[in-house]
């Protein structure tokens, strides 16, 4: 669909169903309310039938990715860009080697943190008998620190990609500032 016969088709539900801006951000909340519902209704139904019934969780892990998939990409057409987050914090973007040693210990912290709630639940599925004990992830040490690795990659990159973005946004809006200033 081409840009001029969406703002066609903007322009008509504009006019056929008025709204003010305090309608529209009513309705933006509960459209969010609706989606946060829907991705802990999913993730209970994931929980439920890996661990209640052992049945297949795909479909469950493949309406959360969809979500995810939907998610990043309106975020992208909007060109909206975030501060990277660890540990529910926002973190200094700066480029110097104090804030980017502050960032990694964040990534550090949070993966860490990552890896006892998954200890924790591997512990709770033994526990519970869910699973039997030599199936235990976390006893066998090679695979611990594999795991350990992969997921401190995941969080670097993902974080340092985000900080570079973000700085790169800043920079363009300085830029244009300092346009509109000549």
């Amino acid at each position: 669909m081409t840009a001029e016969k969406e703002k066609k088709i903007a322009e008509k539900m504009r006019e056929r169903y008025p709204v003010d801006e305090r309608v529209s951000q009513t309705n933006m909340k509960a459209l969010a309310g609706c989606g946060v519902a829907a991705i802990v209704y999913d993730i209970a139904m994931l929980v439920y039938k890996c661990l209640r019934e052992n049945g297949n969780p795909i479909p469950e892990m493949i309406l959360l990715a969809v979500m995810a998939f939907i998610i990043t990409l309106s975020k992208k057409k909007a060109k909206i860009v975030e501060k990277p987050e660890a540990m529910g914090r926002l973190l200094d973007t700066g480029t110097n080697a104090g804030t980017r040693i502050k960032r990694y210990g964040m990534y550090l912290l949070e993966t860490a943190m990552f890896m006892g709630f998954i200890a924790l639940a591997d512990l709770v599925s033994v526990k519970a008998g869910l699973s039997d004990a030599d199936s235990r992830v976390f006893d066998r040490p090679v695979a611990l620190v594999i795991f350990f690795v992969i997921c401190m990659l995941f969080t670097v990159i993902s974080g340092e990609r985000k900080a570079k973005k973000y700085n790169a946004y800043q920079k363009q809006l300085d830029e244009d500032e300092n346009d509109l200033d000549d």
